[in-house]
């Protein structure tokens, strides 16, 4: 019986040795191939993937940095708990070069940091947008006292981009501009509101397939029909811009990725007469997502 015992204790130990073995072999073969940084930003090149790092300085009080990708319009915002953040980015692809903008909101400035990289090794992209998604279309329709937001892009479509990788908590966003797109700078807009509903919900595009009134569902936004009609009137053309925001499994808790849209084309608003607006619907009568 003790010879068993032995036995039986040596193996366990040797399972334990391999199995620590095998967890500290991944870190081994993860091996850094570019690096760039600035005062609060590192990005790191690995064969793998692109780590970033972004770093709080003594004494600095930074709630929220925000990575801008402005040319492929990624977006990934991470609140700022601990002194240091790291975690991957999913949006690279093999051969491409990337700048990102890092967007740092401290308590008593505001400041920015670009950092610029090249993915030179031909690891796997985690999202693929793919042509039929960045040619999706929106249409924004005046029938009458109704302002329509209409959808025609399958759920699938939309879908496709996420599956190579887990996503969590992956939300769809409609959001409402006033103001143009089309050859701007972020001057030219001002957000309206969003219409936000959960994406693991395959028939969130439904109320969109013949048309949602953002004029009666304005509660959906946290707006009243007027509010969104004075909005909307206070420059000629109004657009919107649909977009997935997600979290990856393993990330830091307040690290929130936003993959780039897809938009309808700038539309010129016309306002609604105050008799003509309609009544306003509850929150709880909307269709449009979740305020």
């Amino acid at each position: 019986m003790n010879k068993f015992k032995c036995c039986l204790l040596s193996l366990l130990v040797s399972a334990m040795v391999f199995a620590l073995a095998g967890c500290g072999s991944t870190d081994v073969e993860e091996t850094i191939i570019s690096t760039v940084e600035a005062n609060h930003i590192s990005v790191n090149v690995t064969n793998a993937n692109v780590k970033i790092t972004l770093s709080k300085l003594a004494g600095e009080e930074i709630d929220v940095i925000k990575i801008i990708d402005e040319k492929n319009g990624h977006i990934t915002s991470v609140q700022m708990s601990e002194p240091q953040v790291t975690f991957i980015w999913p949006f690279a692809e093999a051969g491409k070069e990337y700048t990102l903008t890092a967007q740092i909101n401290a308590k008593d400035n505001y400041q920015e940091e670009t950092v610029t990289f090249k993915v030179e090794n031909e690891m796997e992209s985690l999202i693929n947008i793919s042509e039929d998604y960045v040619n999706s279309v929106i249409s924004l329709i005046a029938k009458s006292n109704q302002r329509l937001i209409k959808i025609d892009t399958p759920y699938s479509t939309i879908s496709t981009v996420f599956e190579k990788a887990k996503i969590e908590n992956p939300k769809l966003i409609i959001s409402l501009y006033s103001g143009k797109h089309y050859k701007s700078s972020a001057k030219d807009s001002v957000l309206v509101g969003s219409l936000t509903g959960d994406f693991k919900n395959k028939s969130i595009l439904d109320p969109y397939k013949n048309g949602f009134d953002v004029i009666a569902n304005a509660s959906a936004m946290g707006l009243t029909p007027a509010l969104v009609n004075e909005k909307l009137s206070a420059k000629q053309t109004y657009f919107a811009v649909a977009q997935v925001q997600f979290s990856l499994p393993g990330s830091p808790a307040g690290v929130v990725h936003t993959a780039n849209g897809f938009y309808s084309n700038d539309t010129i608003y016309t306002p609604i007469d105050e008799k003509d607006l309609p009544e306003t619907k509850t929150a709880s009568d909307t269709l449009g997502g979740e305020k």
